[in-house]
């Protein structure tokens, strides 16, 4: 097998319970990884922690899962592992990160607690409605919301990364956030 293993080839790996998978899984998308657990975390050995636990999660995971899309997958892997470290987290100041105030700037919109299945049916009806908010968005917007809030890039990076500057990246968010807001009272959700 090549250096640069496909996606397809990586996955036979882990069906074939090889553990050249997790190798060539660090290989590829390590990086990536880190980048979107670092974003969460601020903390380099957390993230090593964390990208240990995706890799081992991807081990007990594929098979029987068998995604379209690896670095999809290992990024909402890593994403929900990051932020149940960051959660569950027992450190007395966090860090100002860019997902800290990423949470910040949705605090007044959005509230996310999943103590009951009340609340979990509410956080539910919360995920559909953002997904049709979003489905109405134009694709700039969209992914100006998914890259803040998914991926908690820095404003700066959004604005480089789209070939548009901060302040309008900024106005965006600050658009897409009252709208949403107004979206969700609307629909009953808030």
């Amino acid at each position: 097998m090549s250096e640069h293993a496909t996606d397809n080839q990586i996955i036979e790996l882990f069906f074939s319970r090889n553990n050249d998978a997790l190798i060539r899984t660090d290989e590829k998308y390590g990086v990536y990884c880190r980048t979107v657990s670092l974003r969460i975390l601020n903390d380099s050995q957390d993230v090593e922690e964390c990208i240990n636990d995706m890799l081992y999660q991807a081990w007990n995971s594929i098979p029987p899962t068998r995604p379209n899309s690896l670095k999809a997958y290992l990024g909402k892997v890593i994403r929900n592992i990051s932020l149940n470290k960051l959660k569950h987290s027992n450190r007395q100041k966090r860090a100002a990160n860019e997902c800290s105030v990423a949470f910040e700037e949705l605090e007044n919109v959005l509230t996310a607690a999943h103590n009951s299945v009340e609340e979990h049916l509410e956080a539910m009806a919360l995920s559909k409605a953002i997904n049709a908010f979003l489905d109405n968005q134009s694709a700039q917007n969209r992914k100006v919301f998914i890259a803040r809030y998914w991926y908690f890039e820095p404003v700066s990076s959004i604005a480089k990364n789209l070939g548009i500057s901060e302040s309008k990246t900024k106005m965006i968010l600050l658009r897409m956030r009252n709208s949403l807001k107004d979206y969700l009272k609307k629909e009953g959700v808030l």
